[in-house]
Parts: C-alpha cells; structure tokens; sequence
C-alpha cells in the first residue's frame, strides 16, 4: 500500500516536469517563428483607423511570455491561512517579543512594590470575632463584675474558658492594694435564652478555715448550639492582676480566643501562661514589651502569636501542636541570663532578638520545628557573641563563620557549627528542624 502511495505521487511530481517541458519546447518553436508572432487573419480597414495601428501590428497575436513589472513575493509560511512574508515574519516575532518584555517587565515592577510576605496576611484583627460587640441579649442585662480570692498556700490563679463563644480577654494591672483577681465581663448573645445557660465554676475554699485550695474561675458555654450558625454567643472580659499573685495560667477552650495586654500592663510576676488549645486560626494573642514576668509562656494550638516579648529569665512560644503563626521580637529585660524557647509546628515562625542596651545578658536560645514550618531567625541586633548548632536540614546562614569540624561542646551541648563574633564567646544558639531555617546576623 505504501510503495503504490509513493508511486503515486512521484508520477504526479514528474507529471509536473513534462507539463513544464512541453511548455519550453512551444515556448521555443514559436521564437523560431517570425520573432514569436504568429499570423492572424486581415484586419479591417476601418480597425485599421480607430487604433491607428498597422495591419501588421493588430494581425499578429502577442505569443512571448510577459516579464512582470513588480518582483514576486518571498513568502515563509502560512498563518492561519495567511502567506507571511519574511519581513512580515519577523515583524511579527518583534512584536511578540516586545509585549512578551513588556508584560515582564510589569510583572518586575509589580513585584518591586509588593511587600515580602510575613505569613500575617490573614491575621484577624483584635475584636473582630464572629459575633457582633452589638449583639442585643446580655447576660444579667449588664456588665458583671466577679472577685475570685488567689490561692492561699501558692499564691496562684487559673481562669479557663470553654465552649463554643468567641470573644475577647484583656489582661491588665490590679489596684496596688489588691489581693484578689477582679473580672469584669459583658456575655451577650443574638439569641434570646443562650446566656442565660452559661455556668461559672469558682475557687475551692474550706468552709472550716478559709483557706483557698484552688484558686480559679471557668466560664462554661458549651450549652451554646456551635452548630448553629444563626445563632452566637460573645465574651469580652478584662481581668486585673493584684500584685500579690505569683502565677498565672489563662487559658482558652472557647470556639475562638483574642488576647492582649492593657497599655502599661506589667503583670510583674513569677509565671505567667497563656495557652489557646482550639485548633482554629482566629485565635490571636498579642504581646508587648512592657510585659515582665520572671517566666513567659505564650502558645496556640492554631492562630497567631504576635508583637513583642522580654525575657526577664526565660520566655517561652509554642505553636507546635498545629499550624499556628508567630511573629515576635524579643529583648531582655534584666541582668540574668536570657532564656529562649520556641517549638513550631507546621506554620512560618519569624523571630528577631533585639539587644537592650541597659544590660550585658549572656544568651542561650533554641529554636525547635516540630513540624517542619520555616524559621527566620534574624539576630543582627542581638549582640550575639558565641557558637551555633545549626541541626536544620535546609539552611541559610548570613555573616556567621563555618567551622570545619563540628567543634564538640561539653557533655550537656552537641556539636556546634558556626560561630559569630569571638569564637570564645558565651553565647547560644540550637536549631533542630527537618524543615528550611534562616538565621541572619
């Protein structure tokens, strides 16, 4: 089938070729003749007068081939059923080019005005929460006010919120004299009858001695309907610390939780924690550096922990049990050694140590990714003067000097891998993460 296919078509082509010879040989003969003219017969007389041309010239019929006045057209291909020239061809790839450039170099400058993404694009803003500040249903109608004594022996307090509200905790400084935890807190609804099922759980005192064995007060609306959308339940409570107390835990089982910190607040003291154990990304907590617990502990299963954090001694942020995103600065605020823990999880972490001036603190820093999420660790403004273990299994390490060797440490620390500034100096840094980590100095 395929030899008869050829065939075919190789006859053709040669059908072509003796086309195109018989053509030369007329072509020749009728140049032999009479100069390529041949004979007609007579014209009229009166012919003769209206063109003003000979007999001879209108009896003989024009045989020779005519050279054309324009020269043919060098075409390259066909564009959709057009013949392009090879100046319009190439025009045409000109043209392309020059939007194809022009489009890139939009795209360039587009990108030049756009700011580098920090992972806080969709951060919530504090307050806004699902349920309106205006929802008309109040529980008890009005504000409520709750005084809860702290514990007598340890001098500490918990307070913990559940169930399906949103809403909103401020911390803020007690009266100079104060020996108890003042709440004050507006629960309202949309719905008519929600608040009124919230329960409160209050300290355990002993009626024999009064003394409190367990200070702490849990607010409980897990009789909110969560699976309605159409209906909603909202908390904003502001809690003053007396100075007395020693330790701190707020913590949040609630639909969606809003933290932070009054203007000025100091909470100035042993231990303060803060945990939001619901795994959604509108919690938030927001921090400041006017903050000065002995030990700071700041974690969210989801959501974002943001601002700025001291370290009197040891501060602490944990997003590792989710996809929580934090962005803090940190700076000492005392003479002690500055301790830093940070566990991540699956969300970007963007850290930066800021160096205080008022101190000359020795730094001991780990930073942990449990859950592979990226690391940026900028240390420029720290004062950092020390070794590094960089246990990361992608990195970018900038203006720090590579050991050789992994230098080993004592028998508490691993190998270190680079130093910056003395390579005799005090201070630390470990990084363990299967993920990408940047550390910038």
């Amino acid at each position: 089938m395929a030899s008869s296919r050829q065939t075919g078509i190789f006859d053709k082509v040669m059908g072509v070729f003796q086309s195109r010879g018989k053509y030369n040989d007329y072509n020749q003969a009728a140049l032999d003749e009479e100069e390529g003219r041949v004979a007609l017969t007579s014209a009229s007389v009166a012919d003769i007068h209206e063109t003003g041309r000979d007999e001879a010239g209108i009896a003989l019929l024009e045989t020779e081939p005519q050279v054309a006045s324009k020269r043919k057209r060098l075409t390259c291909c066909t564009v959709f059923g057009y013949e392009l020239s090879v100046r319009m061809f190439w025009r045409v790839v000109g043209f392309v080019l020059g939007g194809y450039t022009l489009y890139l170099g939009f795209r360039a400058f587009q990108w030049a005005l756009t700011d580098a993404p920090t992972g806080l694009e969709n951060k919530p803003v504090f307050g806004e929460v699902i349920c309106s500040a205006t929802a008309p249903h109040i529980y008890n109608r009005t504000e409520v006010t709750i005084m809860t004594p702290i514990s007598t022996r340890g001098q500490d307090h918990l307070f913990d919120i559940r169930g399906a509200a949103v809403g909103t905790i401020t911390i803020a400084d007690g009266k100079a004299d104060a020996t108890e935890v003042v709440y004050t807190m507006t629960l309202r609804s949309n719905a008519a009858g929600v608040v009124e099922d919230t329960k409160f759980i209050y300290p355990d005192i002993d009626a024999d001695t009064g003394v409190v064995t367990r200070s702490r007060l849990i607010i409980d609306t897990s009789h909110v309907p969560a699976t309605n959308h159409y209906k909603c339940m909202r908390f904003d409570i502001t809690m003053y610390v007396p100075p007395t107390l020693k330790r701190l835990h707020v913590a949040s089982h609630a639909n969606a939780t809003h933290v932070r910190f009054a203007p000025g607040t100091r909470a100035a003291m042993e231990n303060l924690i803060v945990t939001l154990y619901t795994s959604t990304n509108r919690n938030l907590i927001e921090t400041n550096f006017n903050v000065t617990p002995e030990e700071l502990s700041l974690e969210v299963y989801e959501g974002y922990i943001v601002g700025e954090a001291s370290i009197v001694k040891d501060t602490s942020v944990f997003t590792q049990r989710g996809d929580g995103v934090a962005n803090v600065k940190f700076r000492p605020a005392s003479s002690y050694k500055s301790n830093l823990h940070t566990a991540t999880g699956a969300g970007r972490s963007d850290f930066k140590f800021i160096k205080n001036e008022k101190f000359s603190n020795q730094i001991e820093a780990s930073h942990i990714s449990s859950r592979n999420g990226d690391i940026y660790l900028t240390y420029a403004e720290s004062g950092f003067n020390g070794k590094i273990d960089m246990g990361s299994t992608s990195f970018t390490v900038t203006n720090a000097q590579r050991f050789d060797n992994t230098v080993p440490g004592d028998d508490t620390e691993p190998k270190f891998t680079h130093y910056h500034g003395s390579i005799s100096g005090e201070d630390r840094i470990f990084v363990t993460s299967r993920g990408w980590t940047g550390l910038y100095f």
